[in-house]
């Protein structure tokens, strides 16, 4: 990084193409030179100072004089033993030609191989350099790829280097790729940017990168084959540079797998059809198998070219079981003897395309349909195209009306973006956005929920593009991302969604807000995060005090987990505590708040946390109390000691049993009982539910209380078993 290099001055870069973050990250730092040349004559002959962002990457500038000119090839002669004629039009495309004092004698013992490459001109001996480019008004080389690299994708011309060049637009999904066309199929090859990259995530890289270079490219350059490799996996040369044959042969090995999406089986109906068309068309077995075609398949992917589309488009044109649905306003002309929609005669005009998804004009007639094979090339996955059949009011005979319900026709990519959001993959989710796909609140819920490191970067990246508006939406039980982010322990998260106009009062379904869920949640530092938040508000619009639907504040969701800590910062904030939260907290010694835990709510092993010795006496203490806290005090413990063995273990040694069982006697406590419950061994703990169970009831109806005061008192029952209880 150049702040890492204060003193650096002046860098010049060659061998490979210069990358548009090598520009925007150095141009602005030091003099950036961008060189070019070859290996057979002296290794360096052009150079041009990159201007800043906005140059051309591709500019190669002007040769070095008296050593070396650069010429582009116009013509080469009859029996192209040399150069008739270089070009002398500015912006000419065609192959660079290096000459002068720099070019060598030729390649040692290869005297066929000197002969092709280093050949006569009417400038003198050049050598054939096998790139592209073009020389501006000015002078200056700009490089167009390879002439090996130039390949023909159903009638078009196309760069594999402009394909590859997009491919890596943005670094922060793929900072590299090699792409390669073999049997009419393109095949990507990408390095992964991100160090945090797992297999299970290829099905989101996969999608992202498609969006990414469809963008700027035409469909039928967008690679469906893709294979992603680790940064650490990647194949280099010795020099540094990719090795491309390396990965060719890695491919054609098959040590490096095509990602193809997890089957998923058609839906029944018109997914089906589509299925069976392209199965027997690409050659597929027809028992539905491993080789069978899913619904998230993609067409070329499979090795769909333009020859077997065209017997897709036959099968589907012929096919009676398909039909146009006469309540579509969006259909078609019916289908009739005197119309047939699909091919007519010329049908490989329609393998051309022209701007947009509109059908192709052709030589004999013209294709209009639905069926055209441009328009099954233009949605190569096939659950996309069989919701554009149904847009178009195509579907199974006696099926339109019920299929439309039962397939879900949500467009992909939102889909796509919202499991990038719950998974936390950042380079996914910022390439989505950059292409145009819209997060919704659902997804910055799923981001604030998601236990990845960079849950906080896909957070910002959604607030960013979606502003306040996208903060500030509920879900239907009321429940926003700033809640999520609390119950979580997403400090971070909470702050960042807070600044951009999340209420920090909204509470959701059960009237808690964020203050209640980061509590229960554990979190110190989300705590501190949201009571600095809510100490401005009044009690009813969901300030430190307010209660949720169970008439809880935060302070007593505190004590009732025996969190010192949180009563201490609710303290601190100004929250009004009762005598027993203020005493519980005030065992907490604190300074600087706890650490967070990156692994608190993601794996938490135990259900309940233990508290400190100190809280548990000082709940003990209180039973002992005449006021209406030793109650609570009952609850507290309660919790405490249910399910945690450390806690039971304290309670029992601090002398709960005794004071629980007095309590009881006293005032019937119902906390007691469910306590003492809690602590019994095996022999009592029926017995005590019994009574608990009993004691609930009573209280619950005027009826069941006067049943049981018939039969006994629960009060001596649950004395009696205190009594015989070992203390």
């Amino acid at each position: 990084m150049p702040e890492e290099l204060p003193k650096l001055r002046c860098v010049s870069l060659a061998g490979e193409k210069m990358s548009l973050q090598t520009l925007e990250r150095w141009a602005p730092a030091v003099s950036l030179y961008n060189v070019y040349g070859a290996t057979e004559t002296t290794v360096v002959q052009t150079y041009a100072r990159m201007r800043g962002v906005d140059d051309d990457p591709s500019r190669a500038g002007v040769a070095y004089e008296k050593f070396a000119f650069v010429r582009i090839v116009e013509r080469f002669e009859p029996n192209a033993s040399g150069v008739a004629a270089f070009a002398s039009e500015p912006g000419f495309v065609g192959e660079i030609a290096i000459g002068g004092p720099c070019v060598c004698d030729g390649y040692e013992n290869d005297r066929e191989r000197t002969n092709a490459m280093f050949v006569s001109s009417p400038l003198g001996r050049v050598y054939l350099t096998g790139d592209r480019g073009s020389i501006d008004a000015s002078g200056d080389l700009f490089l167009c790829g390879r002439n090996d690299r130039q390949v023909k994708i159903r009638g078009h011309r196309m760069e594999l280097d402009d394909i590859e060049s997009v491919a890596r637009s943005f670094p922060e999904l793929a900072d590299d790729a090699v792409v390669f066309y073999e049997d009419g199929v393109l095949t990507a090859h990408v390095r992964i940017s991100s160090p945090r990259y797992r297999a299970e995530d290829a099905d989101l890289y996969s999608f992202a990168l498609e969006r990414v270079v469809e963008r700027r490219l035409p469909a039928y350059a967008v690679p469906r084959r893709i294979v992603l490799i680790p940064r650490d996996e990647w194949p280099l040369t010795s020099s540094g540079k990719t090795n491309r044959p390396l990965l060719k042969s890695w491919l054609e090995s098959g040590r490096t797998l095509v990602f193809r999406p997890e089957r998923t089986p058609p839906e029944p109906g018109l997914e089906t059809i589509l299925a069976e068309a392209w199965a027997r068309a690409l050659g597929f077995s027809e028992d539905g198998g491993i080789s069978g075609v899913g619904a998230l398949d993609a067409f070329d992917a499979l090795g769909g070219n333009s020859i077997n589309v065209l017997a897709v488009s036959r099968a589907l044109e012929g096919d009676a079981r398909l039909a146009f649905s006469t309540e579509s306003s969006n259909s078609s002309r019916p289908r009739d003897e005197n119309h047939v929609t699909g091919l007519h005669v010329g049908e490989a005009a329609a393998l051309l395309r022209q701007s947009g998804d509109e059908p192709a004009a052709c030589a004999y007639g013209h294709v209009d349909g639905p069926f055209a094979p441009c328009e099954i090339l233009a949605r190569p996955v096939l659950r996309d195209y069989a919701a554009y059949l149904r847009s178009r009011g195509v579907d199974v005979c006696g099926w339109c009306s019920a299929s439309a319900a039962a397939i879900d026709l949500a467009p992909v990519a939102s889909r796509r973006l919202l499991a990038a959001c719950g998974r936390g993959v950042a380079p996914v989710v910022s390439a989505l956005l950059s292409c145009g796909v819209q997060a919704t609140a659902r997804c910055l819920g799923a981001a604030a929920a998601s236990s990845s490191e960079d849950a906080d970067i896909v957070v910002n990246a959604i607030l960013e593009r979606g502003g306040v508006d996208i903060a500030i939406e509920a879900s239907n039980a009321g429940t926003l991302a700033t809640h999520i982010a609390a119950a979580r322990g997403h400090a971070s998260i909470l702050i960042a969604l807070l600044k951009f106009g999340a209420p920090p009062g909204a509470r959701d379904a059960d009237k808690q807000t964020i203050l209640h869920l980061a509590v229960r949640g554990g979190d110190a530092e989300t705590i501190f995060v949201a009571a600095k938040a809510c100490k401005q508000l009044r009690t009813r619009k969901g300030g430190l005090e307010a209660w949720d639907r169970w008439k809880r504040t935060a302070a007593a969701w505190a004590l009732l987990a025996g969190d010192a800590q949180a009563l201490a910062i609710l303290r601190d904030a100004g929250a009004e505590l009762t005598s027993l939260e203020a005493d519980v907290g005030s065992r907490w010694v604190h300074g600087t708040l706890s650490a967070k835990s990156k692994v608190q709510m993601a794996n938490r092993p135990e259900r309940k946390r233990a508290a400190e010795r100190d809280v548990m006496r000082t709940l003990i203490d209180r039973l002992d109390d005449d006021d209406d806290e030793r109650r609570a005090a009952a609850g507290a413990i309660r919790e405490l000691v249910c399910a945690n063995a450390e806690n039971r273990a304290s309670a029992l040694v601090l002398g709960a049993v005794p004071k629980l069982c007095a309590l009881i006697r006293k005032v019937r406590c119902l906390d007691a009982m469910g306590a003492l419950r809690n602590l019994a061994d095996e022999d009592k703990r029926v017995m005590y539910v019994a009574a608990s169970a009993m004691r609930a009831l009573a209280s619950k109806c005027d009826a069941n209380a006067e049943r049981l005061a018939r039969a006994s008192d629960v009060a001596e029952i649950v004395a009696r078993m205190c009594d015989g209880m070992k203390l």
